[in-house]
């Protein structure tokens, strides 16, 4: 009888991360039963240089359950299983495809404009007053940008349905204390835009249903004068004039979500001065005075998802100064609890939610604009994260969005890089298998043979 009895390298190897003790039990399984143990292999970046990145490390780490199969015509069965009650996957993905946008862009939205079942990809060009629309060719490139018109310096991409015709829509939020609407024509391109006013110094510009009547609404933080302004939507495309709320100050993004479970939209902004200030939705475009909660130094963007799965929503920061990721788990009812910090190394701007690696739980993603990469941080589903790993982008990524770029099933990465004109984007890679060795084990009692 034949075992698998280790991994080679062995488990405790310094190139291997091993997470928890190991122990062995023998199972049955019938011949030429294909099970495998999810592994994947990681890329440390090294020095940078001008041109390219060398890459001078090569990790595998593993998690879950080892269940290699190595059954065949002999009816070799796998008798030992290395388990793990707190795995860690580490996501893997491909080096960065660069695509031309306009100057300077800083932020993006991904979207299917030409409804052509691929994913688009739309950025704010600051440089420039505009937005490049780049179509999704389905492999994880894109065609030629195609340039339009906003207000000057757009400081944030949302998307949306404005008007009720089934076509996918923009706004930007823009420097000069304006919004530009931008109505898609379903073909990838827009009509020219309409600029309504905000409050000072825009940074940021988000979308959700305010008021209850099932169109969708636009808000925007203001850096300049400490507040968020709400536009309602008429349902045709334009816009009431706006009604303002204030907020901690410097308010550098804005988020949308329900925090205190009463069927409402709440928003909150990340703040200059280490805090989010929360104000839930009264339903009817107004909210209740804000509520701060401390996070790390400088945090820069914001994200709303459920990082724990306890149903409640939780606020994931990302504090350029600190070097780290604020987790502030919700209560449920529009409260958090005190912050727990994450360390990553790049510098973050930006962070995003996703399930990289399969295991069913959320995954964080930031974009390091100083170190020019984008750091992903697996999840462990009670609110806490692993070591962070990085992966190199283009020059200055501002943002991070995260998205199927080309269809398979894993998900994919794009950051708009600011001191450039380009985007990277950075495909979720396939899962290598590990090498493993066959040793003589004694055989266990065992059942009778299975059927083929």
């Amino acid at each position: 009888m034949r075992a698998v009895c280790r991994l080679s390298p062995a488990r405790h190897h310094p190139s291997l991360q091993g997470h928890g003790p190991a122990w062995c039990r023998a199972l049955s399984l019938a011949p030429r039963t294909g099970m495998s143990r999810k592994t994947c292999s990681y890329g440390i970046a090294g020095s940078r240089r001008r041109g390219g990145h060398d890459m001078r490390h090569h990790r595998m780490a593993h998690a879950g359950v080892l269940l290699f199969s190595v059954t065949g015509l002999l009816g070799m069965g796998l008798t030992r299983a290395v388990p793990d009650p707190t795995p860690v996957l580490r996501p893997v993905l491909d080096p960065p495809l660069a695509s031309p946008t306009g100057t300077g862009p800083r932020a993006l939205a991904l979207g299917d404009f030409d409804a052509d079942g691929r994913m688009d990809v739309l950025t704010a060009n600051h440089r420039e007053g505009n937005v490049s629309l780049l179509r999704g060719l389905g492999d994880g490139t894109f065609a030629a940008p195609v340039d339009t018109a906003t207000g000057l310096m757009p400081t944030g991409v949302a998307v949306g349905d404005f008007n009720g015709d089934g076509r996918l829509d923009a706004v930007t939020s823009n420097f000069v204390g304006t919004v530009s609407v931008l109505l898609g024509r379903g073909d990838g391109t827009f009509t020219p835009r309409s600029d309504l006013a905000v409050d000072r110094e825009p940074s940021s510009v988000g979308v959700g249903d305010f008021n209850g009547d099932g169109l969708l609404d636009v808000v925007t933080s203001n850096s300049l004068s400490d507040s968020v302004s709400v536009l309602l939507s008429h349902g045709d495309g334009t816009f009431a004039p706006r009604k303002d709320a204030p907020t901690g100050t410097g308010p550098f993004m804005v988020a949308v979500g329900d925090f205190n479970q009463d069927g409402k939209a709440d928003l909150v902004t990340a703040n200059f001065v280490d805090t989010v200030s929360v104000l839930l939705g009264h339903g009817d475009g107004r909210f209740a005075s804000r509520v701060d909660f401390r996070t790390g130094n400088s945090p820069y963007s914001v994200a709303v998802a459920d990082v724990d799965g306890d149903g409640a929503l939780d606020l994931v920061t990302a504090n350029f100064l600190d070097r780290s990721v604020s987790i502030l788990r919700g209560t449920g009812t529009g409260t958090f609890q005190p912050r727990t910090d994450f360390h990553v190394e790049g510098g973050p701007y930006s962070v995003a939610t996703l399930d990289f690696d399969g295991d069913g739980k959320l995954d964080l993603a930031t974009a390091n604009f100083f170190e020019d990469t984008v750091s992903l941080l697996p999840g462990r589903g009670d609110g806490a994260f692993g070591a962070d790993t990085r992966f190199a982008t283009g020059d200055g990524p501002y943002a991070v969005a995260v998205g199927r770029i080309n269809h398979d099933a894993k998900p994919d990465l794009v950051t708009p890089n600011a001191r450039g004109r380009d985007v990277s984007t950075l495909l979720g890679a396939a899962t290598p298998s590990a090498s493993v060795d066959l040793t003589e084990a004694p055989k266990p009692a065992m059942p009778g043979p299975s059927p083929e």
